[in-house]
């Protein structure tokens, strides 16, 4: 029997509709594998700057306390997936020569989300980490200046091992002791830091008049730094506030 034009016709509709079904499947492939992702990364990166800003206001916070006087401040966090914990804790200490001044142990307050990426607030500082690099987002506080040197250590710590995933969080911080010393000297005055992330302390530490060195530091994650590595001050004043940090839900 001769072919007509509309079975012509049929073999055509037939092809289209595989070719759209092709299409469409391609399309929903090429979303899942790459598009899903990119979407992933972008709420991955929103979160952290989120944690960003959040940890903004807990240092402004915890800055009342130790700084102005404050007996106490709360900061709510929305943790989304996230979670939120005091750490172990790191040790500062500050030598006059062979003297030391001071040695403290300080617990950080540290957010993780996705991808091991991490924002730390510890001793009056931020750091955002991620695996074995990091960047300073706030500098601790100390004052050089040529006449003087001025250390203030914050002591966050805290009465038990604190760890809350995913929610709203408020993290509280109470101011609980505060010491203050000056001393006249004629030795330097180092600060030393124990801690993991002593990358960011030392970036966060150099300045002009400070010189900080690692490395062949015992042991490896220490750095230390010479306040008055361009001169002998006449003054040297050392506080330290200790806070107690606690977090609930």
């Amino acid at each position: 029997m001769p072919e007509t034009p509309l079975d012509d016709r049929g073999i055509s509709d037939v092809i289209g509709y595989v070719l759209v079904f092709a299409l469409i499947l391609g399309a929903v492939v090429i979303v899942s594998t790459t598009g899903l992702s990119e979407l992933a990364d972008i709420r991955t990166n929103e979160q952290i700057d989120n944690a960003e800003r959040a940890f903004d206001v807990i240092a402004e916070n915890l800055g009342d306390v130790y700084a102005s006087g404050a007996p106490s401040r709360a900061t709510e966090i929305d943790l989304a997936s996230a979670s939120l914990s005091l750490g172990t804790p790191i040790t500062m200490n500050v030598t006059n020569g062979s003297t030391t001044l001071l040695r403290q142990q300080i617990t950080p307050i540290v957010y993780e989300g996705e991808a091991r990426s991490r924002i730390v607030y510890e001793g009056g500082a931020v750091f955002r980490t991620q695996d074995d690099s990091g960047v300073v987002l706030r500098e601790p506080p100390v004052i050089t200046a040529p006449d003087g040197v001025h250390v203030t250590v914050v002591g966050t710590r805290s009465r038990q091992a604190d760890s809350v995933t995913g929610g709203t969080v408020r993290l509280r911080s109470e101011r609980a002791s505060a010491f203050l010393a000056e001393y006249g000297t004629e030795d330097p005055l180092w600060l030393n830091v124990t801690s993991p992330r002593w990358e960011q302390w030392e970036t966060a530490l150099q300045r002009p008049g400070v010189s900080c060195h690692s490395g062949g530091v015992t042991p490896s994650d220490v750095v230390a730094c010479n306040l008055t590595a361009s001169g002998v001050p006449t003054r040297v004043a050392v506080s330290v506030v200790r806070i107690d940090v606690s977090i609930s839900t």
